[in-house]
């Protein structure tokens, strides 16, 4: 490959992945426009959650009620658990949102050093297809069209080997989220049984493990 060949199929790659950069980029902007107004939702609901157990915990008409009928304990015990799923979907939505965000804002940077790839491939085109006329190829066109069709064929090759990659590294963090939520699941089944504070902690350290992950 001469030097001048190695420099079209470099602008013709970056012509590639200048448009699969604008079609993931609107895919992010999509999906950070519905989780921030899924963070909003979730952190009102948190809110609330734990409004009910700072209710139970203090001097409230509330936590007098069920002082009174003998079961605060256990009604805090419940709102705490709620609060606790509460901030848990939370917290999950900010993280993702948050990596939404550092995705963006990675494409958006490489998309920038892409700028004028599209008029630099044009150019370099235009003068191949000069060059062949000058050596007398008759079948001009049809090489650099033939060409074109080989670079799309190896851009969806790339898309496509990247594409399994993502799903195979998505698999094995599946596989290990549901391992930590059947730990989890064993645990307060074990923490129902009478388990008592060790079971608890457990449950909730693997459930936390899931929430990361």
């Amino acid at each position: 490959m001469t030097n001048f060949d190695s420099e079209l199929h470099t602008l013709r790659a970056q012509t590639a992945r200048k448009k699969q950069l604008h079609a993931m980029l609107d895919s992010l902007r999509t999906r950070r426009s519905d989780l921030e107004t899924r963070e909003r939702e979730l952190e009102a609901v948190r809110a609330a959650e734990q409004k009910d157990v700072d209710r139970l915990e203090g001097r409230s008409l509330t936590a007098l009620f069920y002082t009174v009928l003998g079961s605060k304990d256990a009604q805090l015990d419940k709102e705490q658990q709620e609060a606790h799923a509460a901030a848990a979907k939370h917290d999950s939505v900010v993280r993702e949102l948050e990596a939404v965000r550092q995705d963006i804002a990675r494409y958006e940077r490489e998309l920038d050093t892409l700028r004028d790839c599209e008029q630099q491939y044009e150019q370099a085109l235009a003068a191949k297809r000069e060059s062949l006329k000058k050596k007398g190829d008759a079948q001009a066109e049809r090489i650099l069209q033939l060409e074109q069709e080989i670079a799309s064929q190896q851009a969806q090759e790339r898309e496509i080997g990247e594409a399994i990659e993502a799903g195979l590294s998505a698999r094995g963090t599946a596989d290990s989220i549901l391992s930590s939520l059947h730990s989890a699941g064993s645990w307060g089944t074990f923490d129902l049984l009478g388990g008592g504070l060790v079971a608890d902690l457990a449950k909730h350290s693997h459930l936390d493990s899931a929430q990361d992950q």
